[in-house]
């Protein structure tokens, strides 16, 4: 019997297992580092809720309110002037225009504009900035200055009157800066600024009386 032979195979076999074992650790160690830089990169990769500041997170900036640009060409008797007006509901904000018709009209001349109301549609408001559309149009204007928070057509309705009846309508797009304490819009390319008058609004009745 070969005694040399059996002793190598003894002594080999658990040199081999050995070698195994530590082979199956290194693949183990290698596979948790991966995991571990491929989380790092999903964390890294995730976007941030900190600059993505929408209408409903808004509260804590205090937008809600009337702010009001003065029209730089009054006259004893016409004032022009417009407003923006911000509201919560709820958890999110709604917004009105009250604005002539020269935003769409703007060729008049010999005759006094109309003035609307409208609800602002697609209304954001972001860390700094404020965009909204507004529907408008002929038919939609009255022959005086709507009252700021009178919105239901029936109740201007009662002391005022349709300006022209033409039914063409208009989209309008603003955008702006927005603060505290004013509204920066470029309209036409000229910039309008709309000072914060009051810290709310009411609808449907007149919030400067």
């Amino acid at each position: 019997m070969d005694t040399t032979n059996k002793k190598d195979k003894v002594t080999k076999k658990p040199t081999t297992m050995k070698k195994s074992i530590l082979f199956l650790y290194l693949i183990v160690f290698i596979s948790c580092g991966s995991n571990q830089n491929k989380k790092k990169e999903e964390v890294g990769n995730t976007p941030s809720n900190s600059a993505m500041v929408d209408t409903n997170a808004k509260a804590d900036l205090d937008v809600s309110g009337i702010y009001e640009f003065v029209y730089p060409y009054n006259t004893q008797n016409n004032n022009e002037n417009h407003y923006i007006a911000l509201k919560h509901d709820g958890d999110s904000m709604e917004g009105w225009y009250y604005g002539t018709s020269d935003e769409f009209d703007q060729a008049r001349e010999g005759y006094l504009p109309g003035y609307f109301v409208a609800k602002m549609t697609a209304l954001a408001i972001k860390s700094d900035s404020i965009f909204f559309k507004l529907s408008t149009g002929y038919n939609k204007c009255y022959v005086r200055p709507v009252a700021v928070g009178y919105v239901t057509p029936s109740l201007i309705l009662e002391t005022n009157e349709i300006w022209n009846p033409n039914d063409e309508e208009y989209l309008l797009e603003y955008s702006g800066d927005l603060t505290k304490s004013e509204i920066t819009l470029m309209v036409n390319g000229t910039t309008r600024v709309y000072k914060k008058r009051k810290n709310t609004f009411t609808l449907d009745t007149n919030n400067f009386e």
